[in-house]
């Protein structure tokens, strides 16, 4: 389904309701940087039996429109606020996996009215010269070798070292996935560029009451448990979890674990 938004984008979402409770709280899945709505397919069965689902693809993103211009992480935040308006839904469980957790970070700041509870996965609120050096890394091989270069350049980096050793899907079936899904460029520079221009958000985050789930991957070296340790310390509801022998992109490397969490924080 879309939603025109009132730039005349289109915001595609999909609404997947509980199977068994029609009055079930809901959770929102906000995707990773070259992810969409099918990134959370391993993990959608865990929940279906206990929440209603919302599936969104940023503006930019999977089955969603571009824009005249890119979004920043707030201008993300205000698209799921209107379509959580338009689907007449109080509240969520917002869930975001790194670039979705940064937007989600800014639903905790501009929107909390609208929040039950946040469950930020292998993401940033600041960022360190290293992570910057990997954008910008990545930047260049989308410009030098387009969409395919850019997948071979991220997979070593967004998969642990031990996914290697033990794939779950193996990384030649992986990447020639991704690479079927032929991303544009220009949509992935747009995307890019929110995360290029944004700034240390632990002052505007820092005291936040809302209760919230902070996961990081041991082997994650985009988004370290670094991170997390820092959001955990300005957020004085939350509760930070590392999971061992995962990487960056745990809704693919440890859906299992990574579910369990989540469903046992918010219930």
């Amino acid at each position: 389904m879309y939603l025109t938004l009132p730039d005349k984008a289109l915001l595609y979402y999909e609404v997947l309701p509980c199977a068994t409770l029609s009055d079930a709280q809901w959770i929102v899945w906000l995707n990773g940087l070259t992810q969409s709505t099918i990134s959370w397919k391993l993990t959608i069965p865990y929940f279906e039996k206990t929440h209603h689902q919302l599936l969104v693809d940023f503006i930019f993103q999977g089955q969603s429109s571009a824009a005249d211009k890119f979004r920043t992480f707030e201008q993300h935040a205000a698209d799921i606020f209107t379509l959580l308006e338009h689907l007449n839904i109080d509240k969520v469980h917002v869930s975001g996996i790194s670039y979705g957790g940064a937007v989600a970070l800014r639903m905790m700041h501009l929107y909390p009215q609208k929040i039950n509870t946040a469950i930020l996965i292998s993401t940033f609120a600041y960022k360190t010269p290293f992570f910057e050096a990997i954008g910008e890394m990545w930047r260049k091989a989308l410009m030098i070798g387009g969409y395919e270069h850019l997948i071979d350049v991220i997979l070593p980096i967004g998969l642990g070292s031990s996914y290697f050793e033990n794939p779950i899907i193996p990384i030649e079936v992986l990447r020639n996935n991704r690479i079927n899904q032929q991303l544009k460029p220009e949509n992935i520079l747009a995307l890019m560029q929110a995360t290029a221009d944004s700034g240390n958000y632990l002052p505007q985050i820092s005291g936040s009451m809302i209760k919230t789930l902070i996961v990081h991957g041991e082997e994650d070296f985009l988004c370290p448990p670094k991170f997390g340790q820092v959001l955990h310390k300005v957020l004085p509801n939350s509760k930070f979890v590392v999971i061992p022998k995962a990487g960056h992109t745990l809704n693919l490397e440890a859906v299992p674990k990574l579910s369990d969490h989540i469903l046992n924080f918010i219930q």
